[in-house]
């Protein structure tokens, strides 16, 4: 239902790219560092770094475009959207399991 909600605000908002992120307290690893802030949506980089970025998002893929080699990191596309504050993000309330490690594997096996 999330991912609905989030599809629904990146069209009506006519957004670049939106990133499915979680508060770091509801990561079963507390070990996980955040990735990035959200203010009313947008993302920035700051010192607090409260979310983390759980692995969906939606890409317009006219974005892909002003990348000229095969291979790129999507960190740089972030960054560059960062700038120019158009990336957006949409925040799940969902508990966070993510597979950092076999040690995170076992404990998650035991739940």
């Amino acid at each position: 239902e999330e991912i609905i909600e989030m599809e629904k605000l990146y069209f009506s908002k006519q957004l670049k790219n939106i990133l499915l992120l979680v508060n770091k307290d509801l990561s079963f690893d507390k070990n996980l560092n955040g990735d990035f802030d959200l203010i009313d949506n947008l993302i920035i980089k700051n010192n607090d770094r409260k979310f983390i970025y759980t692995g969906c998002q939606i890409l317009n893929k006219k974005l892909l475009s002003i990348y000229k080699t095969e291979k790129f990191s999507i960190n740089n596309l972030w960054n560059d959207l960062i700038e120019k504050k158009e990336l957006y993000g949409f925040e799940t309330n969902n508990d966070f399991y993510h597979l950092t490690d076999l040690k995170t594997f076992k404990k998650l096996q035991d739940l």
